[in-house]
């Protein structure tokens, strides 16, 4: 059956529904929605076979000072298109959340990007099959506070930052695997086209393949950065990557693949990389205060 089994639009693009903390558990499927969606601390949502012109918004899961401590949020074959009047992020999630086989676009009323999950320091997010198009509007993701988070088998394409870094997916105090992903036409003006690590313990990637990928300031594939008190590790492992800086524009630092600072350590195994451009003469990587890199 078609996903337009049911359309309800709302006049007003900011107008929608609102569900309450008194509604334990919520399905939704089989629908279209040209308006916005938001959760108030509910225990258990799923969202399937959905379309949505608007905004997805969950509520932290501490209210109160209390926590719901098995929030569950299944996100199956959703196509999200972003659409607002100004909002920092256009979906907002909270809790444990799975998230499968969904497409999301982005959009200019999205000021910094497409999704933002927060973990709470007890949490985690899972992508599996799932595509992610910036449209070089917007980052694709931002991941904060999460114990141990996995992408797996996703594409991102176009995404793009002009402020903080993070083209792509911007990682803070969150442990993250990635593993089969691709990644197409990411961009930032600042550090890390397609990862930005910030007081990440743990890093991991596996079988990924990049094209055409730069950040003009450095560290155009990963930039990494850790206090004392995280110490980064990072894995890098099997990659291929291509088509760094074909930018008119030159990188001003370096990192045409990595900048690793601070406290940090980047191993990397099986890399393949070809057609890395800086158009200024900078360097593949960079490393400062006690960071370390390691290639096999």
């Amino acid at each position: 059956e078609s996903k337009d089994y049911s359309i309800l639009n709302f006049s007003n693009i900011n107008n929608g529904f609102i569900f309450g903390n008194s509604i334990k558990e919520i399905e939704l499927s089989k629908i279209s929605i040209n308006g916005n969606l938001k959760f108030m601390n509910n225990n258990k949502v799923e969202i399937g076979n959905v379309n949505i012109n608007g905004i997805l918004d969950f509520n932290s899961q501490c209210f109160d000072d209390q926590c719901i401590d098995d929030q569950s949020i299944i996100i199956n074959n959703l196509n999200f298109h972003s659409k607002t009047e100004s909002k920092e992020y256009c979906i907002n999630l909270f809790g444990n959340v799975k998230i499968n086989n969904s497409f999301f676009y982005g959009n200019s009323s999205c000021k910094n990007g497409i999704m933002k999950y927060d973990g709470e320091h007890m949490n985690n997010i899972e992508i599996i099959d799932s595509y992610f198009n910036g449209e070089y509007l917007n980052q694709c993701l931002k991941i904060t506070d999460s114990l141990k988070s996995e992408i797996i088998s996703s594409k991102f394409e176009k995404g793009a930052s002009y402020k903080n870094g993070g083209g792509t997916i911007q990682i803070e105090y969150s442990d993250l695997i990635v593993k089969d992903c691709e990644f197409n036409d990411n961009f930032t003006s600042e550090n890390g086209a397609v990862f930005n690590l910030y007081n990440v313990k743990y890093f991991e990637t596996q079988n990924i393949k990049a094209h055409n990928t730069t950040a003009l300031e450095k560290g155009s594939l990963l930039y990494v950065y850790s206090s004392s008190n995280y110490r980064t590790k990072a894995f890098i492992f099997n990659t291929e990557y291509y088509d760094v800086g074909n930018l008119k524009q030159p990188i001003q630092k370096g990192g045409l693949i990595a900048s690793v600072e601070g406290f940090s350590n980047l191993y990397l195994k099986n890399f393949f990389g070809q057609n890395l451009n800086g158009g200024n003469g900078v360097g593949a990587f960079t490393l400062n205060q006690e960071s370390v890199i390691e290639i096999k």
